[in-house]
């Protein structure tokens, strides 16, 4: 895999009480569908390889 095929996303949690979003690696699937392509620390409920 090129590293130019994977784009910076981030998801915002205004509601965490340690840091207000978190930033992953992911892949452009098309139609504005993600697959991460790292592991999720403070996102709960999301997990590696998941589509967003």
């Amino acid at each position: 895999m090129k590293e130019e095929e994977l784009e910076k996303i981030h998801i915002d949690l205004p509601n965490h009480w340690t840091i207000g979003g978190e930033s992953f690696w992911a892949i452009l699937l098309g139609n504005d569908l993600f697959r991460l392509e790292n592991v999720p620390f403070y996102s709960y409920g999301f997990n590696f390889h998941d589509i967003v």
